[in-house]
């Protein structure tokens, strides 16, 4: 349970009936949504609270004295009060990660605030919880209307239309669940809102208000986590189970890309699609599907002809479908839509997809299905999809193609363009192609994609594709697809060394690395999205250093990225805002914190990466056979499978046999970067060797802080050595062994082992 009141069954089944008053699920959502904007306060419902306490979880709101107003039912169904009156709103997330979080965007630890009014919208028993610990009054209330108007102008979305959809789910489907929506203008602090979400896998949220140009009111993502009691059970939670509802196992669509004076442009995308379903809860009466905002539905209904309801508002990337009965568990369904719209751009000769995923109805970001796809298009451009081409025919003045994909996959798409193509070898592929329209390095992208094919597949082992398509886009961007790439015109005009730091080369190297490192081996949530981003950006590092043989550009890269990573350190810090851990994912970014997704998860990824490199490195040898190793392990041990930061660490402490939990504590769930201030002195002794005493001071990380670092000492014409020492404490003293010569210099974090600012000073 989260913490909350519990009463019997009996009583429970009577409140739901007696709140309820006969309420069933909404018809149209169009009435639920008016009935939204509606909200008004039933007069002959206020309460006088004293000394009252609403708990959900981690969350409390204390009452001292006040009035809370219930708003007349929507759709039968009493699901919204305001409060008036003196409390404090109390909440403290139960993890560090959290914590930080809280305090990087609101300079705090916890929140004790003051509230001067609320507004509760909730799917449980909050109203019995009212009733039974007020006191029937008459009191009309002042303002309250305006608290209305405030939650509305955050949560209504006017230009899409649309409200917060865990409220519209528990709505829609008149469910009784742990939904818990508040609305909170406190004292002193910008306006806050909590959120128990049954619908997520970190059902418990907390959002900050703001205003932004162009958009208006705006609530922001701060903290988000599981119920308090998974905590209490585990401290280590992943993300592995699913509050998915339906699972589409198949999608079947057949599109027609049209063209006009040779120019794909306005209504030019023309799309049928048929979605075969599982359904995985028997209490689903509405579905909520992403689609492109400029798509327009114009018919959905089952296989056997029976049209549904659904609803989706002009530019809106939500699509609502009403499935025309409550289904049981392991039921089966098909649903076919029909829809169209513009979904191209036109750049110079280019042709831009303004979506690379949304053209088709999508139901959570993590859903695998087959896809069966046949694309009907203008015989002056070239097409490209993912899956194997099944087929390809000319009908009059365009081709028919069709695409199946052999297994499931997370994200499909497609290119289209005036290309021309050309083709390329690499072992283990049948081929490699680049469509491109104006390119003086295509095969430079080629000669790159091939060797970075090649390379990965020889140190990781094969993908499932053996064909593989790079994709000229008209972008700054890279995405990648299974067998499919999307790379920025960008690449296409500056490869071949046109780039005196060889980041082009990097970048194609880095989208062809997820067809290993975020297709084949996909990541588990956005918490593990690092191993994605992060792996894709070392190995086109170690594409860089290995294949193209260039040391310099290698560790100009990690240079480069350590340095971003500090100096943002530091101006977060003068600006009173810190940067977050790898584990936070896209939550990095923030209105506060733009661009710390790129830094974080690309770049301190990669870092950590290569921080486990250089510490599982022979030094006597160099040799580098175990963390290769445990990169190929594995990949091959989860090819087709999605993995968590946990089971990487457990691959390493499997391989190596030792504990890293203090190395992931530190570089993934935590954001601070040491500083060192390294000095020593040689002595030599009475049997003429050399005796070295080093002393190393830590900064900017608790004393507990640990890593090991390698030490390089260098004898000059007469060779060197090296070793690894873990350093600790705020000041850590420690004597090298004994040398039998003088050293010439004594390098601490040899070859950029360490993630950190080194100052060498006198002893």
């Amino acid at each position: 349970m989260n913490n909350k009141k519990i009463f019997p069954m009996v009583l429970i089944l009577g409140l739901i009936s007696f709140y309820s008053l006969f309420s069933k699920p909404y018809e149209l959502y169009e009435q639920m949504l008016g009935d939204i904007k509606n909200l008004s306060i039933d007069e002959s419902k206020t309460y006088k609270v004293k000394d009252f306490a609403l708990i959900r979880d981690v969350a409390s709101i204390n009452i001292d004295s006040g009035y809370f107003y219930f708003c007349k039912p929507v759709n039968n169904r009493v699901i919204a009060a305001i409060f008036k009156g003196k409390g404090i709103f109390n909440f403290k997330p139960p993890t560090l990660v959290e914590t930080n979080q809280l305090k990087r965007l609101l300079n705090k630890d916890f929140i004790s605030s003051e509230i001067k009014s609320m507004l509760i919208i909730f799917g449980d028993s909050t109203a019995y919880d009212i009733e039974q610990q007020g006191t029937k009054e008459n009191n009309q209330g002042q303002g309250l209307k305006g608290v209305i108007s405030d939650f509305l102008e955050y949560e209504l979305d006017l230009k899409k239309n649309n409200i917060d959809q865990t409220i519209a789910q528990t709505i829609l489907d008149d469910r009784h669940n742990d939904m818990f929506y508040a609305f909170f203008t406190l004292e002193g602090s910008e306006d806050l809102f909590f959120k128990i979400d049954p619908y997520s896998v970190e059902e418990i949220q907390l959002y900050r208000g703001d205003w932004y140009a162009g958009m208006g009111k705006y609530n922001e993502l701060v903290n988000q986590f599981h119920y308090m009691e998974t905590y209490e059970k585990d401290s280590k939670i992943s993300l592995n189970h699913s509050t998915d509802e339906l699972e589409v196992t198949k999608y079947t669509i057949n599109s027609t890309i049209k063209s006009s004076s040779n120019i794909l442009k306005g209504q030019d995308f023309i799309a049928d699609a048929s979605l075969d379903i599982k359904i995985l809860s028997d209490k689903i009466n509405w579905v909520p599907f992403e689609l492109l905002g400029k798509l327009d539905v114009s018919s959905v209904k089952l296989k056997t002809g029976e049209i549904l309801h659904y609803y989706k508002s002009d530019q809106s990337g939500t699509l609502w479908i009403k499935l025309p009965k409550q289904y049981s568990i392991n039921d089966s369904l098909t649903i076919n839509l029909s829809y169209k719209g513009p979904i191209f751009d036109r750049v110079g000769n280019y042709t831009l997809l303004s979506t690379s995923i949304g053209w088709y109805p999508r139901y959570g970001y993590r859903e695998h299905a087959f896809f069966d796809l046949t694309f009907t298009t203008p015989d002056n451009y070239k097409f490209v999809s993912i899956g194997d081409l099944i087929d390809k025919k000319k009908v009059e003045d365009t081709y028919v193609s069709h695409w199946i994909t052999p297994y499931k996959i997370r994200n499909a798409s497609f290119n289209i363009g005036a290309y021309s193509s050309k083709d390329s070898k690499a072992e283990g592929f049948q081929d490699i192609t680049v469509f491109y329209v104006d390119s003086d390095h295509r095969d430079d992208v080629l000669k790159d994609a091939a060797l970075s094919v090649e390379f990965y597949s020889k140190i990781f082992g094969p993908i499932p594709p053996k064909k593989l398509t790079i994709t000229e886009l008209p972008a700054f961007h890279g995405e990648a697809f299974p067998g499919l790439i999307h790379l920025s015109h960008v690449a296409f005009q500056n490869m071949g060394g046109t780039t005196e730091e060889g980041s082009m080369e990097q970048f194609c190297a880095h989208e062809v690395a997820h067809q290993w490192w975020g297709i084949n081996v996909d990541f588990q949530s956005y918490h593990d999205q690092w191993l994605s981003e992060g792996f894709a950006e070392y190995s086109s590092l170690l594409y860089t250093q290995l294949i193209l043989k260039d040391n310099k550009k290698f560790f100009r890269f990690m240079q480069n990225y350590k340095k971003a990573l500090i100096s943002a350190r530091k101006t977060f810090i003068s600006k009173g805002v810190t940067p977050g851990p790898i584990s936070l994912g896209y939550r990095n970014n923030s209105s506060k914190t733009e661009g710390d997704y790129d830094l974080v998860i690309y770049k301190k990824g990669a870092w950590v990466f290569h921080m486990l490199r250089n510490m599982f490195i022979d030094l006597k040898t160099m040799k580098e056979d175990v963390f290769l190793g445990i990169l190929k392990e594995f990949y091959q041990e989860n090819q087709g499978k999605m993995v968590s930061t946990k089971d990487f660490q457990k691959k390493i402490e499997q391989k190596t046999g030792f504990d890293f939990t203090w190395f992931f504590d530190q570089w993934v769930d935590d954001y601070k970067i040491p500083t060192y201030k390294f000095a020593y002195k040689t002595e030599k002794t009475p049997e003429g060797k050399y005796k070295v005493k080093c002393r190393v001071e830590q900064l900017d990380v608790p004393p507990t802080f640990q890593m090991i670092v390698p030490i390089k000492i260098d004898f000059g014409d007469k060779g060197l050595t090296r070793l690894q020492t873990m350093i600790t404490g705020a000041k850590f003293e420690f004597d090298l062994p004994l040398l039998p010569e003088e050293p010439k210099e004594v390098i601490f974090n040899d070859l950029e082992s360490v993630l950190c600012d080194v100052e060498n000073v006198s002893w």
